[in-house]
């Protein structure tokens, strides 16, 4: 199929009631649509699906026409054409019984429609939600990690609306989600994410805020957050509840040294994700979850630049500076990186509304790089809407040997909405539900459905900003399954070290005992300072501590290490001051921090 850039040039004609594709300009994603009429001045009126409702654009000229219209060719194989496969059949029931009418019919309809109130039976978007399964098998062994931009959440005159933090709960609840990483989230919604924590499960979910995105602009009162079910992280991560930190991408030191020792962060040079303030250039952010165990999980996360082409092909262009310098040891770290990539926005070269960032040149290029450096993979399916409207936004790339074959999954599914909310009102219709007439299944539009009354305007349908900042949001929650590797799933490389390690310990212990298991007891409960510096090192690796000097540093680090539980929270806080770090949380997590930053 011809790109739209190829057909802009072509003197293309349509005819009455032919299929188009429609995109207003380059700022825009390509909508599915008809020709209602083909004037005679070569101009057309067409009908399009936006946000899952059928608008007109009546007036398009000939000149526009050959930079916004192109032709279908309804083939079942073609990807852009299948991704639309809702769009197309809303169209062919509302052609089929004349597109909403005609000329001043037409007008003097639409006049009686917004000077009429919405009566739309009302169903709660988490009630519709009910029965809807997510994809994918969940294995009690893999984390669930979902990305979730929640469209400004805890901002404006109203930061804590309960209709939307109902719903954002339930399509976090329902995805069985493990760990969900937020964007677009107000540096001061606290007291909203924690509520939102709440609704989802309770005491059993945690939260941690991260810094600003940015210092000016937007971006400095826009933050990213982590929810997690501390239970099932538990589980997987192994020990006591994990202490879980945050911070911001930088191009010299991101976070503290235990992180870039697992992470495989290495030496090289990074890009600097300002961009020299560049608009609209948010920092990427970083949320570590580590366990007593040994074992952690590295979240980062981003969200580009929307209306700024220029900004967002360097930021996608930097893609690697987030990721490992080499493949990770999975039986000990995973790394995710998921986030609101804007991927399909058509203001950048190559990407359309059916060929996201993943498919072009560059996202191809990184994809190679990325495979050969660390073994990462964008996991999402590109065909899969994940926004409200339909467009691919959202990204995930995970190492393989954490994710296997599997790859991530939406929801809830684009395509459903529209049947979730004729289903919905098809319940209540019995009942008489709504206190009205019910419109016809094909007109229905989801935004009223799931918009309570309250929220409704007086005359018209609800505008959609009004729906993402009180009822729910523009974007759907994205989610992929990660699985910590046992040591004889590792590729080559991994059982390698492992297997250093074991001889390490085995070196350690006392010569007298035959068992294993008593060898590594013996090893952990003698004294510091009669373990061999090799002990020693093992030692502080299994708690994420720095094992550089000689063996008096690293007893004395050992040695603080297991005398860090016994002091007080005003001490442990005094140190975290010294060193520059976060004062927040229980003592549990003031002594695991400590422990991170290598005291």
């Amino acid at each position: 199929m011809s790109s739209l850039t190829a057909t802009a040039t072509e003197a293309a004609k349509f005819k009455t009631n032919e299929w188009i594709y429609f995109q207003q300009s380059r700022q825009h994603s390509s909508r599915a649509g008809y020709v209602k009429t083909a004037r005679r001045d070569g101009g057309y009126h067409v009908r399009l699906v936006q946000n899952s409702t059928i608008v007109d654009v009546e007036r398009v000229s000939a000149s526009d026409a050959r930079r916004q219209m192109r032709a279908v060719q309804p083939v079942e194989q073609d990807a852009e054409f299948k991704a639309h496969a809702a769009d197309w059949r809303v169209l062919a029931h509302d052609r089929e019984h004349g597109g909403g009418g005609s000329g001043k019919k037409k007008k003097a309809a639409a006049a009686d429609a917004d000077a009429m109130p919405c009566d739309t039976p009302y169903v709660a978007l988490h009630e519709a939600l009910r029965k809807e399964r997510p994809s994918g098998t969940k294995n009690e062994r893999r984390l669930r990690l979902g990305t979730f931009n929640v469209c400004h959440l805890g901002g404006g005159a109203n930061p804590n609306p309960p209709e939307k933090i109902r719903n954002l709960a339930a399509v976090i609840r329902r995805s069985l989600s493990d760990v969900v990483v937020l964007q677009e989230v107000s540096t001061n919604a606290d007291e909203t994410v924690a509520l939102l924590a709440a609704e989802i499960g309770g005491g059993d979910w945690g939260f941690r805020l991260s810094d600003a995105t940015g210092g000016s602009g937007p971006a400095k009162g826009e933050c990213y957050a982590l929810l997690y079910n501390r239970t099932r992280v538990e589980t997987v991560l192994g020990g006591e509840v994990p202490a879980v930190e945050s911070f911001m991408y930088n191009r010299r030191d991101t976070g503290h040294a235990a992180f870039r020792r697992e992470a495989e962060w290495g030496t090289a040079q990074r890009a600097d994700f300002s961009f020299a303030g560049a608009s609209a250039a948010r920092l990427p952010g970083f949320f570590r979850l580590a366990s007593c165990s040994g074992r952690s999980l590295v979240v980062a996360t981003v969200h580009t630049a929307f209306s700024d082409a220029a900004t967002r092909r360097q930021q996608f262009r930097a893609l690697g500076s987030l990721l490992p310098s080499k493949p990770l040891d999975c039986s000990r770290c995973v790394f995710a990186l998921l986030g609101d990539f804007n991927s399909n926005a058509s203001n950048t070269e190559g990407m359309t509304s059916s060929a996201s960032f993943a498919q072009t040149k560059f996202g191809q290029a990184l994809a190679d790089e990325l495979t050969q450096r660390c073994r990462f993979s964008n996991v999402s399916n590109h065909h899969d809407a994940t926004s409200w409207g339909g467009a691919h936004y959202d990204e995930a790339y995970v190492q393989a040997d954490a994710v296997g074959s599997r790859h991530a999954h939406v929801y809830p599914i684009q395509r459903r909405i529209a049947a979730l909310a004729r289903e919905a009102v098809r319940k209540r219709r019995p009942g008489g539900g709504g206190g009205g007439p019910v419109a016809a299944a094909a007109d229905l539009n989801p935004l009223d459905v799931f918009t309570p009354p309250e929220l409704r305007p007086e005359r018209g349908s609800i505008h959609h900003k009004t729906f993402d900042s009180c009822v729910f949001t523009d974007h759907l929650l994205v989610f992929v399954d990660v699985e910590f590797q046992a040591p004889s799933e590792l590729p080559a490389k991994g059982r390698r070290l492992y297997a250093k390690a074991v001889a390490a310990q085995a070196t350690a212990a006392p010569r007298a005992s035959n068992s294993s298991v008593a060898s590594n007891r013996a090893a952990a409960e003698a004294p510091s300072s009669d373990l061999t510096v090799v002990a020693l090192r093992e030692q502080l690796r299994e708690r994420g501590l720095k094992v550089g000097g000689n063996k008096a540093e690293l007893v004395a680090r050992l040695q603080a290490s297991s005398d860090l539980p016994k002091l007080t929270v005003a001490v442990l806080k005094d140190m975290l001051r010294s060193k520059s770090l976060s004062v927040s949380g229980k003592k549990a997590e003031l002594v695991a921090r400590l422990m991170g930053a290598g005291v």
